[in-house]
């Protein structure tokens, strides 16, 4: 346990120690957009992907043995990968390709077989873990760690997140303060050298212990899951479209929420740590035995947090900061524990692990592709967030329970079926929801109220509607369906119509005429970058930033009185605005 579950850990934390770093290399390259962190992720979640799909080839064609070998040596040729391509953007020259792309080119080239490498060990070390077991419960022994451990190797997961969570922490508050970019990569090349040491160490036990013929004959008394040959297990198509659909919709959520905090709210270095945070903390109450008790919580308050997090869409410029970010942060934790509960108790028994794994990542990587790559080219607007929120509506009315009335039935009694509407299955349960939902609604409609928000009356507007949906939302179906008509209502329908609109890798900016006609509005996202007026007398007049006004027409004004014909230049942002005052 301490050799597979120390390299697994490590392997964990190295992986999300140069996810940062790299992070924090390739953004301000291309301008410190959020799409870039978005795409960052993307790479991450695809490199994941590739290393699920290896680890299960190598567990069911190659077998532990030759497999624990090739890993090895896939692991050297890394380490000489990084002593070639070390860690740094400014030596690839800019190939011509779109802005994502460019991103991950450079990702690939300086970092993907390392990264391939470190994706890869968890499955790949708990396939191996099982095996070992599986040698011991064939000879009759009882494995030493307990049979808790040896029949649920998915503990092992639990573990992985938990150290990845460590490393990013660990990332802002100590190896970011202490060590310079360049520093931590020699760093974490030596730390890399050392996992290829645990992976070393790891392989020559598989080789010596686990035999070159499977399946071993079970004995009376022996575990199930760790005779089981790994290879024979039969799963539905079905039951791993629910699989990708649990895994794609939290990973999107962090994606978008992300974007949204960073685009609609504050722009802060590091600010996208918390979201991963919590996204890895929902994996380690999933698949970890005490943290699976919380599971049933977060599954109740789930719809309450979906409904919280869809409520500012469209008016979060106005919302208090702070409040707002607590709300997006803890709807996704709670979504995400939710979705990655239900997934975690659909698990096989390990014979599947290394494929229910390759599943899973397959929709790790549809949610962040969905956010980072398809909306900026398919979608006009913001609309993978309502997106997303009724997909996770959808994926817990398909794994409730069959206790749960999710179907909407409207009659009761075989007398009176036919006579009377039934609404007690629509209630259901409404306090449990509601309560929640006014506590927290109620403290942000405050909070606005005494900050002055212009926000509040359209804020209110949205609890309201809110708050309807979950007093009638028992059947989960039922709230699904409702909650995407009231969603399209809003994306589609209500908002202003733009005389302009383009969205592209760095968000989306649009023009709008304002309520009474009298100025035209320039947005980025949801917050208003310029405006200028539509009266003909007014239309070169400099207004927000630069009205004449401020402190920009001081000096306009000194530097007339002083220079009048002075030739000015003007560089950067409010480059248009300022060129009204020639």
């Amino acid at each position: 346990m301490a050799l597979f579950g120390g390299a697994i850990a490590l392997s964990a934390f190295l992986l999300f120690w140069i996810q940062p770093l790299i992070g924090q290399v390739v953004l301000p390259v291309f301008g410190g957009t959020p799409a870039v962190w978005a795409t960052v992720l993307v790479f991450f979640q695809g490199v994941v992907l590739f290393g699920y799909g290896y680890s299960h080839l190598s567990v069911t064609r190659l077998g532990p043995r030759r497999g624990a070998i090739l890993h090895v040596v896939l692991a050297v040729f890394a380490l000489v990968w990084l002593t070639v391509m070390p860690i740094r953007v400014g030596g690839h020259a800019p190939s011509g390709l779109p802005e994502a792309l460019e991103v991950l080119r450079i990702l690939v080239l300086g970092i993907g077989p390392p990264v391939a490498v470190l994706t890869a060990t968890t499955p790949l070390l708990s396939a191996w873990f099982v095996a070992t077991r599986r040698r011991d419960a064939g000879d009759g022994r009882r494995p030493a760690a307990g049979a808790r451990e040896a029949g649920d190797p998915y503990w092992l997961y639990a573990l992985s997140n938990a150290a990845s969570l460590g490393a990013l922490l660990a990332y802002p508050l100590v190896l970011g303060p202490i060590f310079g970019v360049s520093r931590q990569g020699t760093l974490w090349t030596a730390a890399f050298l050392v996992l290829v040491g645990f992976l070393t160490a790891a392989a020559f036990v598989v080789v010596r212990r686990v035999p070159t013929t499977t399946p071993v004959e079970p004995t009376p008394g022996a575990d199930a899951s760790l005779t089981a040959p790994p290879t024979g297990l039969t799963i539905g198509w079905r039951r791993r479209a629910t699989w990708i659909l649990l895994a794609a919709v939290p990973s999107g959520l962090l994606a978008a929420v992300t974007n949204f905090i960073a685009a609609d709210l504050i722009t802060a270095p590091l600010l996208w740590i918390g979201p991963l945070a919590l996204y890895l903390c929902s994996f380690i109450v999933a698949f970890s035995a005490r943290g699976r008790r919380i599971v049933p919580l977060a599954v109740a308050l789930a719809p309450v947090a979906i409904t919280l997090l869809w409520t500012p869409i469209g008016s979060a410029g106005g919302w208090p900061i702070l409040p707002l970010i607590v709300l997006e942060w803890a709807g996704l934790a709670i979504v995400a524990t939710a979705l990655h509960g239900r997934l975690a108790a659909d698990r096989p028994p390990a014979s599947g692990l290394t494929g229910f794994y390759l599943v899973q990542s397959i929709g790790g990587v549809l949610g962040g592709a969905l956010v980072a790559l398809v909306a900026p080219v398919a979608f006009e607007g913001i609309w993978e967030f309502p997106i997303l929120l009724i997909a996770a509506l959808v994926a817990l009315a398909l794994t409730a329970p069959d206790s749960v009335p999710d179907d909407g039935a409207a009659v009761e009694g075989a007398g009176q079926s036919r006579r009377r509407l039934n609404l007690r299955p629509f209630i259901a349960g409404a306090h449990w929801r509601l309560l929640p939902y006014a506590i927290v609604a109620g403290g942000l409609a405050l909070t606005m109220s005494v900050d002055g928000s212009i926000a509040l009356p359209v804020a209110i507007r949205w609890f309201s509607v809110g708050a309807l949906l979950l007093l009638v939302g028992g059947p989960p179906r039922f709230l699904a369906l409702a909650t995407a008509l009231v969603l399209a209502l809003a994306t589609f329908v209500l908002p202003k119509a733009a005389l302009i609109r383009d969205r592209s890798f760095f968000g989306v900016t649009e023009v709008v005429a304002s309520a009474d006609g009298r100025w035209i509005e320039l947005f980025n996202g949801t917050t208003v970058h310029g405006t200028q007026s539509t009266d003909p007398l007014l239309r070169r007049t400099p207004t927000f930033y630069y009205a004449p006004s401020g402190p920009l027409g001081d000096i306009f004004d000194r530097l007339d009185a002083v220079q009048p014909n002075a030739a000015i230049g003007v560089l950067g942002l409010g480059a248009g605005a300022i060129a009204a005052f020639g």
